[in-house]
Protein backbone atom coordinates (compact mmCIF):
# COMPACT_ATOMS: atom_id res chain seq x y z
CA UNK A 1 0.00 0.00 0.00
CA UNK A 2 1.55 3.52 -1.23
CA UNK A 3 1.80 6.16 1.47
CA UNK A 4 -0.81 8.63 -0.06
CA UNK A 5 -3.00 5.21 -0.38
CA UNK A 6 -2.41 4.62 3.26
CA UNK A 7 -3.43 7.81 4.47
CA UNK A 8 -6.43 7.97 2.30
CA UNK A 9 -7.10 4.61 3.04
CA UNK A 10 -6.79 5.14 7.56
CA UNK A 11 -9.27 7.92 6.87
CA UNK A 12 -12.05 5.75 6.66
CA UNK A 13 -11.34 4.09 9.63
CA UNK A 14 -13.63 3.59 12.64
CA UNK A 15 -11.62 1.82 15.47
CA UNK A 16 -7.63 1.62 16.32
CA UNK A 17 -7.76 -2.11 15.45
CA UNK A 18 -8.61 -0.66 11.66
CA UNK A 19 -6.40 1.62 12.21
CA UNK A 20 -3.49 -0.58 13.01
CA UNK A 21 -5.17 -3.27 10.59
CA UNK A 22 -3.98 -0.95 8.11
CA UNK A 23 -1.06 0.43 9.48
CA UNK A 24 0.44 -3.78 9.87
CA UNK A 25 -0.34 -4.31 6.12
CA UNK A 26 1.67 -1.23 4.77
CA UNK A 27 4.66 -1.37 6.94
CA UNK A 28 4.58 -5.42 6.07
CA UNK A 29 4.90 -4.32 2.26
CA UNK A 30 8.09 -3.17 3.08
CA UNK A 31 9.30 -6.13 5.17
CA UNK A 32 8.72 -4.67 8.69
CA UNK A 33 7.28 -7.39 10.97
CA UNK A 34 6.77 -5.59 14.30
CA UNK A 35 5.87 -2.50 15.50
CA UNK A 36 5.54 -0.57 18.66
CA UNK A 37 3.23 3.22 19.45
CA UNK A 38 3.93 4.74 22.34
CA UNK A 39 3.78 7.73 23.91
CA UNK A 40 7.62 9.50 24.94
CA UNK A 41 9.68 9.30 27.79
CA UNK A 42 8.82 10.93 30.85
CA UNK A 43 9.93 11.28 34.38
CA UNK A 44 6.20 10.48 35.94
CA UNK A 45 4.66 7.56 33.32
CA UNK A 46 5.76 4.00 33.13
CA UNK A 47 6.11 2.24 29.64
CA UNK A 48 3.43 -0.09 30.14
CA UNK A 49 1.32 3.18 30.77
CA UNK A 50 2.59 4.58 28.07
CA UNK A 51 1.93 1.90 25.49
CA UNK A 52 -0.23 2.73 23.20
CA UNK A 53 -0.54 -0.09 20.43
CA UNK A 54 1.77 -3.25 20.38
CA UNK A 55 2.26 -5.27 17.57
CA UNK A 56 6.04 -6.73 18.76
CA UNK A 57 6.40 -10.64 19.25
CA UNK A 58 4.50 -11.26 22.98
CA UNK A 59 7.62 -12.80 24.76
CA UNK A 60 9.46 -9.81 23.75
CA UNK A 61 6.89 -6.95 24.84
CA UNK A 62 6.94 -9.57 28.14
CA UNK A 63 10.74 -9.54 29.00
CA UNK A 64 11.07 -5.32 27.41
CA UNK A 65 8.58 -4.45 30.04
CA UNK A 66 9.41 -7.41 33.03
CA UNK A 67 13.45 -5.59 32.66
CA UNK A 68 12.39 -1.95 32.28
CA UNK A 69 14.31 -2.22 28.79
CA UNK A 70 13.42 1.42 28.22
CA UNK A 71 15.37 2.63 30.98
CA UNK A 72 18.56 2.27 28.71
CA UNK A 73 17.04 1.27 25.32
CA UNK A 74 18.78 3.97 22.95
CA UNK A 75 15.42 4.06 20.43
CA UNK A 76 13.90 5.23 23.43
CA UNK A 77 16.32 7.58 24.35
CA UNK A 78 16.77 9.01 20.90
CA UNK A 79 13.08 9.67 20.56
CA UNK A 80 13.23 12.67 23.44
CA UNK A 81 16.25 14.21 21.37
CA UNK A 82 15.07 14.66 18.12
CA UNK A 83 12.23 15.03 16.25
CA UNK A 84 13.66 13.67 12.64
CA UNK A 85 12.70 10.31 12.01
CA UNK A 86 15.91 7.88 12.37
CA UNK A 87 17.03 4.26 11.78
CA UNK A 88 17.66 2.08 14.94
CA UNK A 89 21.31 2.19 13.97
CA UNK A 90 21.65 5.74 14.23
CA UNK A 91 20.50 6.31 17.65
CA UNK A 92 23.56 7.36 19.76
CA UNK A 93 24.79 5.20 22.92
CA UNK A 94 25.33 7.24 26.23
CA UNK A 95 28.76 6.16 27.74
CA UNK A 96 27.17 5.27 31.01
CA UNK A 97 24.50 3.23 29.54
CA UNK A 98 26.48 1.75 26.42
CA UNK A 99 26.88 -1.68 27.21
CA UNK A 100 22.96 -1.95 28.30
CA UNK A 101 22.14 -0.28 25.49
CA UNK A 102 23.77 -2.13 23.42
CA UNK A 103 22.44 -5.49 25.34
CA UNK A 104 18.72 -3.76 24.36
CA UNK A 105 19.56 -4.22 20.31
CA UNK A 106 21.27 -7.65 20.80
CA UNK A 107 18.33 -9.18 22.43
CA UNK A 108 15.68 -7.51 20.02
CA UNK A 109 17.26 -9.23 17.07
CA UNK A 110 16.85 -12.57 18.98
CA UNK A 111 12.82 -11.67 18.35
CA UNK A 112 13.59 -10.80 14.22
CA UNK A 113 13.91 -6.94 15.19
CA UNK A 114 17.53 -6.49 13.88
CA UNK A 115 16.99 -2.76 11.90
CA UNK A 116 14.10 -0.28 12.62
CA UNK A 117 12.90 3.29 11.88
CA UNK A 118 11.33 5.16 14.61
CA UNK A 119 9.46 8.01 14.09
CA UNK A 120 9.37 10.58 17.09
CA UNK A 121 6.29 12.60 17.32
CA UNK A 122 6.17 15.69 19.61
CA UNK A 123 3.03 17.29 19.72
CA UNK A 124 2.96 20.93 19.44
CA UNK A 125 0.62 21.90 22.50
CA UNK A 126 3.39 20.92 24.53
CA UNK A 127 1.59 17.85 25.98
CA UNK A 128 4.14 15.87 25.17
CA UNK A 129 4.04 13.05 21.95
CA UNK A 130 4.77 9.71 20.84
CA UNK A 131 7.25 7.39 18.60
CA UNK A 132 6.14 4.79 16.45
CA UNK A 133 9.12 2.29 15.86
CA UNK A 134 9.21 -0.41 13.09
CA UNK A 135 11.46 -3.39 13.09
CA UNK A 136 11.52 -6.48 10.85
CA UNK A 137 14.90 -8.92 10.02
CA UNK A 138 15.68 -7.27 6.33
CA UNK A 139 13.40 -4.16 5.65
CA UNK A 140 13.64 -2.06 3.20
CA UNK A 141 15.33 1.54 3.94
CA UNK A 142 15.56 3.32 0.97
CA UNK A 143 15.23 6.81 1.12
CA UNK A 144 11.64 6.52 -0.66
CA UNK A 145 10.48 4.01 1.81
CA UNK A 146 11.46 5.81 5.08
CA UNK A 147 9.52 9.44 3.41
CA UNK A 148 6.71 6.79 2.52
CA UNK A 149 6.99 5.17 6.57
CA UNK A 150 7.59 8.80 7.93
CA UNK A 151 3.98 9.71 7.21
CA UNK A 152 2.35 6.53 7.68
CA UNK A 153 3.60 6.38 11.05
CA UNK A 154 2.84 9.97 12.02
CA UNK A 155 -1.05 9.31 10.09
CA UNK A 156 -1.49 6.32 11.82
CA UNK A 157 -0.45 7.61 15.69
CA UNK A 158 -2.84 10.48 14.62
CA UNK A 159 -5.42 8.76 13.85
CA UNK A 160 -5.05 5.31 16.06
CA UNK A 161 -4.98 8.52 18.71
CA UNK A 162 -8.06 10.36 17.67
CA UNK A 163 -10.25 6.95 17.25
CA UNK A 164 -9.00 5.72 21.21
CA UNK A 165 -10.45 8.32 22.48
CA UNK A 166 -13.62 8.50 20.39
CA UNK A 167 -13.96 4.90 21.37
CA UNK A 168 -13.25 5.28 25.45
CA UNK A 169 -13.38 8.57 25.91
CA UNK A 170 -10.06 8.92 26.96
CA UNK A 171 -6.04 9.17 25.86
CA UNK A 172 -4.80 5.87 24.60
CA UNK A 173 -1.85 5.88 27.35
CA UNK A 174 -3.75 6.15 30.24
CA UNK A 175 -4.34 2.32 30.18
CA UNK A 176 -4.17 1.05 33.60
CA UNK A 177 -1.38 -1.82 32.61
CA UNK A 178 0.31 -3.54 29.62
CA UNK A 179 -2.41 -6.15 29.50
CA UNK A 180 -5.48 -3.29 28.99
CA UNK A 181 -3.38 -1.44 25.82
CA UNK A 182 -3.95 -2.23 22.66
CA UNK A 183 -2.64 -5.30 21.31
CA UNK A 184 -3.02 -5.54 17.32
CA UNK A 185 -1.78 -9.28 17.44
CA UNK A 186 -4.84 -10.26 19.69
Amino acid sequence: MRALEFVDSIERARSPADVMKLFNQSIAEASFNAYVMVGLPDNVTTFPKRLMANGWPDEWADLYIKENLCEVDPVALHCMRTVDPFDWSAAPLEPARERKSLSVMQRASDFRMKHGFCVPIHYGDGSGGAAVSIAGEQPDLARGVRSATSSSSASAEAKFRAAWSRTFCREPWSTPSPRTSFNSRS
